[in-house]
This record gives structure tokens, sequence and C-alpha cells, in this order.
């Protein structure tokens, strides 16, 4: 590995501004499009024919007593419920109030990080477009399960791997690992 002298490895790559408000000035239509698909997710939360599944109820109950970990899960879930029914009061609305949000910051942190790596808009927009598109993460929109923001986090951890690994950021690591926990 060449270094020069100030000890700066001249073979890393450097990372891309991708997380900044730019991104949605360079596919505007784009997150119109998942802005639409925010909407659509909170008309069939309050007027689908979906009620609350046994996975929301039980991190519902977890949400009223909120402890430092559960028989089968980490507490995430139930600090999420218990904010967004704090937010919203108790009820189906309040349950499933961030769910399109998660969905939708997946999208965004799939467009960054694809943006990021490969460089152009095209395939940023495809991962987007895959992640919000493919019918498990589109109902992960729907109901508040671990499934989508713990995706949400491992793609975050994912990207911070791969900055600290491909960039060689160090700091990276740290978040990294903070985030894996």
């Amino acid at each position: 590995m060449q270094t020069i002298n100030e000890g700066v490895d001249i073979n890393a790559r450097q990372p891309r501004a991708a997380l900044s408000w730019t991104i949605l000035a360079e596919s505007p239509l784009l997150w119109a499009a998942l802005g639409l698909l925010v909407i659509v997710h909170y008309a069939l939360i309050l007027w689908g024919p979906f009620g609350i599944s046994g996975d929301e109820a039980q991190y519902w109950l977890w949400a009223r007593h909120l402890a430092w970990g559960y028989y089968t899960k980490s507490p995430l879930i139930a600090g999420i419920l218990a904010f967004s029914t704090w937010v919203a009061g108790n009820s189906l609305l309040a349950v499933r109030l961030l769910a399109p949000w998660f969905a939708l910051a997946l999208a965004g942190v799939a467009y960054g990080f694809a943006r990021e790596v490969h460089g152009d808009l095209h395939s940023a927009r495809l991962a987007a477009l895959f992640m919000a598109g493919i019918p498990v993460y589109f109902l992960g929109g729907l109901v508040m399960t671990t499934d989508v923001p713990m995706l949400l986090l491992w793609l975050l951890a994912l990207w911070a791997f791969w900055r600290a690994s491909v960039c060689r950021q160090r700091q990276a690591w740290l978040l990294a690992g903070a985030i894996v926990g």
C-alpha cells in the first residue's frame, strides 16, 4: 500500500457527499413519487382493511412497559412505539405513525448509498425504487414491525462499513459499531 509522507492512503476512495439536501434536487420526480407513496401508506393505514397484527399488538404492549430487552426482540421497536403513541395517542394510527417514514428513509438511504458507491443517478434511482417497490418493504410501510427499522439500521451500518473499509475513514468504524451495537 502506497502512502504519502503525511500518512494518508493515496489508494483510498474518496466518498461523495451523498447525504445532503441536494439529493432532493437531483431526482425531484423520484422524491415526488416516494412522497405520494407515503400518502398512499397513510390512506391504507386509515381506511384500509388491515387491523392491528399480533406482532404490532405485542410491541404496543411493550411500549406501555418499557424495558431494556424483551424475550424475542431488542427494545428499539418498543421505544419507537412508545414515542409514536406518546405523540398521537393510543390508536392504530399512532402505532403505525412512523412506519411510512421508516420506509421512506430506507429508500433514501438506499439512494444515497448507491449514489456514493456507483457515482451515478441511475443506480441511485433504481436502488430507491427497488427498495420502495419490493412488496415486503411496501408492506413494511403499512405495519410497524421490527423489519423496516432493522433493515434501515443494517443498511446504514453497511454504508458506514463501506466508508471505513473502502474510503478508509476511521471514524466510520465507530459509526458502524454504534449502529450494530
